[in-house]
């Protein structure tokens, strides 16, 4: 009779373990776990990584983007389920990597007429440090990430964080793994400063980005202001309104009594009185605010405070990133009331109900209402090869 040869029993890596106590804050937060029992159970983590705490700290922080990706993916409202893949192995095979997520979208009508189609595919999360433009990544690694896709016969997607220094806003970019393998360039790299070199992958993502707009699967577009649009909003001091204004050194303005977006002679306005409380209004007031762009001239009577904002020129800004915006701050105003003021993205994430849905929902078709008005332009770029068959 064969023996039969086992393998030894799987080591938990410390990615597993920092995975897991992300897990456990999340858990802690949630019931009041005791303050000594929190301690005890990170201490004991943090040994058993053999990384100063610090460190930790600082990879904890950065699975922050993977709650990022999963909450704009949902509340830009193309993704139909975002799941969330264990890191740890069932079996002890090296020979693969499993990415973070399994997205589920829907193909855009742009691609779809019929509309019922969907796509799903992995995406392996990553952020890029301050001011980086250039992405790297190991060939071994990301080989190994490919070979588990290819098992499930689904692609391999990165969706990369951007941190650029004056811009105002994190930039995503979603990125097919073909595109790396055909166009990035292979160079011997260390990924740390402490680690060995390595044969890599690296590219800029502005490179790329001229060749993949694989952003179409989520749905997302750039928002465009066009040059000579105006943002006007009026205060009064003897008017009450759901929104009261008070100046950056603490001056008080009054209550917020119109807003306007206008671009040439077009525009839509909304008005604020003591009870009225229009969610949608509301909501415009945020979309405009944020979206104003360029020379500022105030205008003041005894009563009143006209704010103009003109575009000097056109103006760019990723949709992903109003949406968001928007939505972190509405939801840190409205809805349940929590123990204390919370705008964290992972504890939001974690407590998403209808209402968030509905925020983002608003937030999206005020937005597209715009476009529709002409007040602002949507603009979606989409690979030529999925226009060759467009009648």
């Amino acid at each position: 009779m064969e023996s039969m040869n086992y393998k030894s029993p799987i080591k938990v890596r410390n990615i597993e373990i920092v995975n897991q106590l992300k897990e456990f804050y999340s858990l802690s937060s949630n019931i009041d776990l005791p303050k000594d029992i929190e301690t005890q159970v990170i201490d004991i983590a943090v040994k058993k990584i053999d990384q100063d705490k610090k460190v930790v700290e600082k990879r904890l922080l950065g699975l922050n983007k993977e709650d990022e990706f999963v909450l704009t993916s949902l509340l830009l409202g193309n993704a139909l389920q975002v799941t969330r893949l264990s890191q740890q192995k069932i079996t002890q095979d090296l020979d693969y990597q499993i990415p973070d997520f399994l997205v589920c979208t829907r193909v855009p009508k742009i691609v779809d007429k019929d509309g019922d189609k969907i796509n799903r595919f992995f995406v392996e999360v990553k952020k890029l440090s301050e001011n980086e433009s250039d992405f790297k990544i190991t060939q071994d690694y990301f080989n190994k990430l490919k070979k588990y896709c290819k098992t499930y016969s689904l692609p391999l997607y990165f969706a990369i964080k951007l941190e650029l220094g004056g811009v105002g806003f994190s930039q995503w970019a979603l990125i097919f793994s073909d595109t790396v393998e055909n166009s990035g360039q292979i160079k011997k790299l260390k990924i740390r400063k402490d680690s060995k070199e390595e044969d890599c992958y690296l590219f800029t993502l502005k490179d790329l980005l001229s060749k993949d707009f694989s952003g179409l699967w989520m749905d997302n577009h750039l928002l465009f202001l066009s040059e000579g649009s105006v943002y006007r909003k009026v205060y009064d001091i003897n008017k009450e309104s759901p929104i009261h204004i008070t100046s950056e050194t603490g001056e008080d303005l009054g209550g917020l009594v119109e807003v306007e977006l206008k671009n040439g002679s077009i525009s839509e306005k909304v008005t604020f009185e003591k009870d009225k409380h229009d969610v949608r209004d509301i909501i415009f007031y945020n979309i405009a605010m944020r979206i104003a762009r360029g020379k500022e001239t105030i205008q003041t009577t005894n009563t009143t405070t006209e704010k103009i904002i003109e575009a000097d020129k056109n103006y760019s800004i990723p949709l992903y990133h109003l949406v968001l915006e928007i939505y972190l701050h509405l939801r840190s105003r409205f809805g349940e009331s929590w123990k204390e003021p919370r705008s964290d993205i992972s504890f939001y994430l974690s407590h998403l109900t209808d209402f968030d849905y509905k925020i983002s929902y608003f937030i999206r078709d005020i937005i597209i209402n715009l476009h529709k008005n002409n007040i602002i332009k949507l603009i979606r770029m989409v690979p030529d090869f999925l226009m060759e068959n467009d009648d």
